[in-house]
């Protein structure tokens, strides 16, 4: 018996889906935190390996063609089947055990660790955690993590099932020390008289810093004072007077709170957001991995109301 092999990938159709619902390229790029040209590139690549024109583009809109409207009506049939099954292999689905290998960045990692530590636990007693802190991208597969948490602006277009958990603006913050001594800047064009602090790799390409301008996206090449390879040294250079700090609104929130950081020009930061993802290496991942980004979620909405613990805390209290 002969069998045909389709040439469509299983997660360009979803994507096709969500465009179709929405007849926006940007807006299902958004939902599923991608660039829209490569949601528009996977859309191309769907309709060559299907030998058909799905949607009808044109400079200001788009729409579904008849045999995009077709594929639809299948892809979201496939979608129900789809979620119908997990339901009733999760309805079987063993409590949750084991250990959850996942990656996260160093700062959102420490601010979690104490509701890790005694809630999680206490909560699922029968999962051990296994942790690894880094800000930049890990190998989800290869390295043999259920999940990898990443805060970014835009995901890579990969593979990987990968769900947004939260929003953060990105802000630009200083010390009040700082801003006393050296004043604080009109514009963000100023900033290069200003010591400036930012991640560091070997081999990096000279930085640059976007922000919003009255006009469009205004870019600006940094040259840093001092950079550091994970966010927690920076939020702690920059409590300790150092200089500007350009990041996630959620990775220093305890400290704006407590007045060691100030947030500057953010008329500058509007529409700058990150996203906080999480990747996992299957489309459904075990009991394990979910009860966890879902206590995960719940903590992070309750960030910018929790000001009573802060990884930075001993460190600038002194002795």
């Amino acid at each position: 018996m002969s069998s045909t092999r389709l040439g469509i990938n299983s997660n360009d159709v979803a994507l096709f889906a969500r465009v179709a619902q929405t007849l926006s390229f940007k807006d299902a790029a958004d939902a599923l935190g991608i660039s829209r040209s490569a949601v528009s590139k996977r859309i191309a690549r769907l309709e060559t390996n299907l030998g058909a024109t799905l949607v009808n583009r044109t400079s200001r809109s788009l729409s579904l063609s008849e045999l995009g409207g077709v594929f639809s009506k299948h892809c979201t049939e496939i979608e129900a089947a789809l979620h119908k099954a997990e339901r009733a292999i999760r309805d079987q689905d063993p409590r949750p055990v084991g250990t959850v290998h996942f990656s996260v960045p160093t700062s959102l990692g420490a601010a979690l660790m104490p509701s890790l530590v005694s809630d999680f636990q206490a909560r699922y007693p029968d999962i051990r955690l296994n942790a690894h802190f880094a800000e930049s991208f890990v190998d989800v597969v290869t390295g043999g993590y259920d999940l990898v948490i990443r805060l970014a602006q835009k995901l890579a277009d990969s593979s990987l099932t990968a769900q947004r958990l939260m929003t953060s603006q990105k802000v630009l913050v200083a010390s009040p020390r700082y801003l006393e001594k050296y004043g604080t800047p009109s514009h963000v064009r100023e900033l290069s008289n200003h010591r400036c602090l930012g991640l560091g790799y070997e081999g990096q390409t000279a930085p640059t810093w976007r922000f919003s301008g009255s006009d469009g996206p205004l870019d600006l090449p940094m040259s840093y004072a001092f950079t550091a390879n994970n966010d927690l040294a920076l939020i702690l250079a920059a409590c300790m007077d150092m200089g500007f700090l350009y990041t996630a609104e959620i990775l220093v929130s305890s400290e704006l709170a407590r007045n060691r950081l100030r947030v500057v020009l953010p008329e500058f930061c509007q529409r700058m957001d990150y996203g906080v993802y999480v990747l996992y290496p299957h489309r459904h991942p075990p009991t394990k991995a979910r009860v966890f980004v879902e206590f995960v979620r719940e903590k992070l909405e309750m960030f910018h109301r929790r000001v009573d613990w802060s990884p930075l805390t001993s460190v600038l209290s002194g002795p």
